[in-house]
C-alpha cells in the first residue's frame, strides 16, 4: 500500500491514488471509517482514510498544501466554517438588534435568518413575497467583500460596511483543494451508505480574495432567534460559511477556472494543460 507512506502528495501521486480508489466501484462508508451516528460528512472521512490521512486532521491541509473536500453528486453545498471569529465592527448581536424581525409563530420574539453572497448594490433589488415584513432585513439587504485572503466583510445595501470576520484558519484550506465528487447510496450518513467516485478536480491557487465572492460559491448564513429560554438575548448559532458549487461536472470545471488559476481534471481524465 504504497499511499500510506506517501509524504509529498503531487498532482500526478493524487491522480494514480484517485484512479485506484475509483476502480473498487462502489465503497462501503463503514469499512473505512468508525460509524457512530448519522452524519453527512461520512464520505468525507472515509475518502481521507482512503487517502491515509488521520481523522481530527483539522490543523494543517490533507494532502501537502492540498485539502479534500468531497460532495455528494445530489448536493450543491458544503459547510467551510459554522462559526467565524469577529474581527471589527458590528458583532453578531448588534446585528441582530438592527436587522432582526418579528418570529411568523411567535411575534414577540425575534429572528434573524438570512443566506447572502455577493451583491452587486447597484442592480435592482431581487425582493419577493417571501421578504414581506423584512424590508431592509432580508438576505436581499447583505453582501459580502474581501479584500484581504480570509477576511471577509458584511455590508448592508443602505447601511453600508457593517463587520469584518476572521477566517483565515480556513482560507488556507480552500486555496489548494482536491474537489471529489461521489456517487452515493443507501440513505446519507446511514451506516449502509456506500460511494463511489464520479469526479475529481485539482484546485490551486485562488485568483483573488473576492473571486469566490462574485461568482457566487461563498455564502453566509444568519442564524440567530430569541426564545423564552434566551431572551431578550438570541440564540445565536454562528454566521454559518457555506460553499455553493454546480451539481454538473461541466458547469464546475467552468465555474472553478473562473476562481482558481488552474483547474486539473484528474477524473474521469487526467489534464496537465
Amino acid at each position: 500500500m504504497w499511499w500510506k507512506s506517501v509524504k509529498n502528495w503531487t498532482v500526478p501521486l493524487i491522480s494514480k491514488r484517485i484512479h485506484e480508489i475509483a476502480s473498487m466501484g462502489w465503497i462501503k462508508v463503514s469499512d473505512w471509517h468508525e460509524w457512530k451516528k448519522k452524519d453527512d460528512g461520512q464520505i468525507g472521512q472515509a475518502i481521507e482514510r482512503l487517502f491515509a490521512v488521520p481523522e481530527n486532521n483539522d490543523e494543517l491541509p490533507d494532502l501537502g498544501k492540498f485539502e479534500i473536500k468531497t460532495l455528494r453528486t445530489t448536493s450543491s453545498m458544503y459547510t467551510l466554517k459554522h462559526r467565524s471569529t469577529h474581527y471589527k465592527g458590528m458583532n453578531s448581536r448588534q446585528i441582530f438588534a438592527k436587522y432582526s424581525y418579528p418570529k411568523e409563530d411567535d411575534p414577540k420574539y425575534s429572528k434573524l435568518y438570512s443566506a447572502f453572497g455577493y451583491r452587486n448594490f447597484n442592480q435592482p433589488l431581487l425582493c419577493d413575497e417571501k421578504c414581506t415584513g423584512k424590508e431592509g432585513k432580508c438576505g436581499h439587504y447583505f453582501s459580502l467583500r474581501s479584500q484581504l485572503p480570509g477576511e471577509i466583510e458584511i455590508h448592508h445595501r443602505k447601511d453600508g460596511y457593517l463587520s469584518t470576520l476572521n477566517l483565515k484558519d480556513v482560507w488556507s484550506k480552500i486555496d489548494n483543494v482536491l474537489f471529489i465528487s461521489v456517487d452515493a447510496r443507501h440513505g446519507t450518513g446511514k451506516m449502509e451508505e456506500e460511494f463511489k467516485i464520479n469526479s475529481a478536480l485539482i484546485l490551486d491557487n485562488i485568483n483573488s480574495p473576492d473571486s469566490l465572492l462574485k461568482e457566487g460559491i461563498l455564502r453566509c448564513e444568519f442564524s440567530m432567534s430569541q426564545s423564552k429560554k434566551f431572551y431578550p438575548n438570541p440564540k445565536d448559532r454562528g454566521h454559518h460559511f457555506r460553499m455553493s458549487v454546480p451539481k454538473k461536472l461541466t458547469a464546475k470545471v467552468e465555474r472553478f477556472n473562473r476562481v482558481w488559476r488552474n483547474c486539473i481534471e484528474i477524473y474521469p481524465q487526467f489534464r496537465e494543460d
